[in-house]
């Protein structure tokens, strides 16, 4: 995923503490965590499964 209107919180000594997105990269990030979990979901149906229908 291309790096797109990322800004950064910094403390007092200047090390980042936090990270800033752009609305469009955020849900993005979401969609993509989703689509991961999903196939996690999957995943472990598919390994704790009994028996399977065609």
């Amino acid at each position: 995923m291309p790096k797109r209107g990322e800004r950064y919180v910094v403390d007092k000594r200047g090390r980042k503490t936090a990270v800033m997105l752009d609305i469009p990269t955020y849900r993005a990030l979401l969609e993509h965590l989703e689509d991961l979990e999903d196939a996690l979901e999957l995943d472990e149906a598919v390994r704790t499964a009994k028996e399977f229908r065609s």
